[in-house]
């Protein structure tokens, strides 16, 4: 035990001494590394260890853990009780923070027992960037997750959490200590796909701190309990600010009926703000309102097509993974944004926030191109007779096809090797970061 105190000991003067703020982990890292570069990543268990014994020198050191790609399955909630940085989305190879992308390189906290995903409960600067939140079944009462004040989650997806047993309500919970003043943040995240027994709430706000929501997506979740009041943000007591800006609330589930977007009907104070949000069920009890707009139809290109969490045996998670929760072209939540309150220059696809001089609602910004920097022909892409051929590595992959403008017209969904084409002429076929052009 003293030696491993050591190590810590030594790391984190490193830390101190050559000015090095980051500690890189991987999900088959190393259990005696030291930890500062990738060639010495460590577990996550360690990193988080590391970065816990550099909290308590008598200067303490600010640090980072930056997360290469792949699945951390977790036995125990991912507990922060110390300022703390969180960044996925790295290769494995990357200098700098710049040079991350969360999109491709998929960085997955995955709870395989019975608890939460996160937790925390004292009032520190933490940040969580470019993570997905997936798996939280806690024991009792209570949330698959629990974020307190001075917590930021930016550019994070939250799906497939299961709080269905006892009297579970709530898939997060805002939980904060007395006399708390740090303020919560959520900006350009996606909350999809998670299920609850009693309350329709995905987030349930118990603070006298401020919440920030901005251009967050919160759409398909699903409560068992058919007669249950409440909301998917139920505001439940204290007096916080809460400011929810650019968001878009959509076919969240009680039972068969479409569940209230927010509720604050227990709250006696308080300022509720909500501009130019989009939803299927408006909010009531608020303080201020402006440019809010109600959705008769889906924004979205390609949602689920179930509410609630995946199960093994109707609901795969594949199918949450191939979903496309980015904007329709003529959705109305295009161009309907506040600009005032963007303040991420970046959507949670990593592309440009704001694209045609107004920023659009939800997680993702509109684009009317592909997003194509480059093009390529591979002869094994063919089409003839409105049927397009694909080789046998894009089998079970989603495949988008973009016209000649760079308009979305279809998404293949588990592509076969021969797959039903909707649309005449030039097309570009994109999968993940790569493109190809072939004709109709």
């Amino acid at each position: 035990m003293k030696k491993l105190i050591l190590l810590f000991a030594v790391t984190c003067l490193s830390l101190s001494s050559f000015s090095i703020s980051t500690i890189y982990v991987q999900s088959d890292g190393s259990g005696t590394a030291d930890g500062l570069s990738w060639a010495n990543a460590v577990s996550l268990n360690r990193g988080r260890a590391l970065a816990d014994s550099c909290n308590t020198l008598a200067t303490p050191v600010a640090n980072q853990i930056w997360m290469k790609a792949g699945t951390y399955n977790l036995t125990l909630a991912f507990v922060i009780n110390i300022p703390l940085t969180v960044y996925g989305g790295f290769a494995g190879t990357e200098a700098n923070l710049t040079d991350r992308n969360w999109v491709i390189n998929q960085t997955i906290l995955n709870q395989t027992a019975a608890l939460q995903v996160i937790w925390s409960n004292v009032e520190k600067d933490v940040l969580l960037d470019g993570l997905i939140l997936q798996g939280g079944n806690p024991p009792g009462n209570g949330a698959c997750g629990q974020i307190t004040s001075g917590t930021t989650l930016r550019n994070c997806i939250i799906r497939n959490n299961k709080a269905v047993t006892v009297a579970k309500f709530a898939v997060f919970l805002t939980n904060v200590p007395a006399g708390a003043t740090k303020k919560i943040t959520l900006d350009n995240c996606l909350i999809v796909n998670n299920e609850t027994a009693v309350s329709p709430s995905v987030f349930n706000i118990v603070t006298t701190s401020q919440v920030d929501i901005t251009n967050t997506t919160i759409a398909n979740n699903f409560s068992q309990a058919t007669n249950a009041t409440g909301a998917v943000i139920a505001i439940t007591n204290g007096a916080p600010i809460v400011n929810m800006y650019n968001n878009i609330i959509y076919n969240n589930k009680t039972g068969s009926a479409t569940a209230q977007s927010v509720t604050t009907t227990t709250m006696t104070t308080g300022a509720k703000v909500v501009y130019n949000n989009a939803w299927d069920v408006a909010t009531a009890n608020t303080t201020a309102t402006a440019g809010n707009i109600v959705l008769a139809y889906s924004p979205f290109v390609s949602a689920t097509g179930f509410v609630g969490a995946a199960n093994a045996s109707t609901q795969l998670l594949t199918d949450i993974n191939a979903a496309n929760f980015k904007l329709a072209t003529g959705s109305t939540c295009i161009n309907t944004g506040n600009n005032t309150y963007a303040t991420a220059t970046t959507d949670l696809a990593g592309d440009t926030r704001i694209q045609n001089t107004t920023v659009d609602m939800g997680a993702y910004e509109f684009s009317t191109t592909a997003g194509i920097s480059y093009q390529t022909i591979e002869n094994p892409i063919r089409a003839f007779n409105n049927q397009l051929v694909v080789p046998d590595h894009f089998i079970n992959r989603t495949l988008s096809i973009y016209n000649i403008q760079g308009q979305l017209v279809q998404v293949i969904k588990k592509a076969t090797t021969l797959n039903s084409l909707n649309t005449k002429g030039i097309l570009l076929l994109k999968v993940d970061n790569e493109t190809y052009k072939f004709f109709n």
